[in-house]
């Protein structure tokens, strides 16, 4: 499965103007504007709700109907999916259809963890982040989440190639380096649990697999161990393979070798 239609967030970094699209609560808006500020420079907000626009005052209000009249401008859509509805690709489509140069991306995607849910919801299959991580998957099913976690914010190039796989409650996929990958089949299910990844290492699992819940794949070796004389590290982290038609019980955990 490759990828045709990779939208790449550095292009989002790369325009002159970054707006902010405020469809939440104040309380979200002031915490997710100050973890991005730096990264994003934002130069305006469309707000969608009057009481909120009475609240914060720290960028110039623009209002939706100018967009039309933008050029170079990327949208930073502000809006809380917990609740697992798609109004995010609703607005988002609206959006370009207003000016198809226009650029819409969520702000989560630029902080230490990435939902495919809403990745899913702007319509984004092929994706990479603003420091060159990778998201490749064709869909996914059930009513669970699948989020990505990074141990930093500038980790970078690694790569998540997912097929068609179904969760039931949620799959956390931890990135712990640079340069990782991570390959699930198609038709792979789980009920919930991890998968980590360190520098350079791998996890592939197979198709037709099924994972219970409360499961770990871990690549890295947590708990570095040195050798005194040569302060070497004895226990670098190993690839995970796991093949096709393979049944993980609940609690279990995988290390590499």
């Amino acid at each position: 499965m490759e990828s045709i239609n990779l939208f790449d967030a550095k292009n989002i970094l790369e325009r002159p103007q970054k707006i902010i699209f405020a469809e939440c609560s104040l309380e979200y808006l002031e915490k997710h504007y100050n973890d991005t500020r730096q990264i994003l420079d934002y130069s305006g907000i469309i707000f969608r709700n009057k009481e909120l626009a009475k609240q914060f005052n720290k960028l110039p209000e623009i209002k939706e109907d100018d967009l039309v009249h933008m050029d170079n401008v990327a949208v930073i859509m502000f809006r809380d999916l917990g609740s697992g509805n798609n109004s995010l690709h609703i607005r988002s489509s609206q959006i370009r259809e207003i000016n198809g140069s226009i650029l819409v991306d969520h702000v989560t995607n630029y902080r230490r963890w990435m939902s495919l849910r809403i990745l899913r919801a702007l319509g984004y299959y092929d994706y990479k982040d603003f420091t060159g991580n990778e998201i490749i998957f064709d869909r996914f099913s059930g009513n669970g989440s699948i989020q990505i976690s990074k141990s930093r914010i500038d980790i970078t190039d690694n790569r998540l190639q997912l097929g068609y796989i179904d969760v039931m409650r949620s799959l956390d996929i931890g990135l712990y380096g640079n340069g990782g990958l991570v390959e699930v089949g198609e038709y792979t299910t789980f009920v919930g649990g991890s998968i980590h990844v360190t520098t350079n290492g791998k996890v592939s699992i197979g198709s037709y697999c099924m994972f219970s819940h409360d499961f770990l794949v871990s690549q890295p070796d947590q708990h570095s161990i040195f050798d005194l004389k040569t302060h070497k590290r004895l226990n670098t982290g190993k690839n995970v393979a796991i093949g096709n038609h393979v049944w993980i019980g609940r609690y279990a955990k995988l290390g590499g070798g």
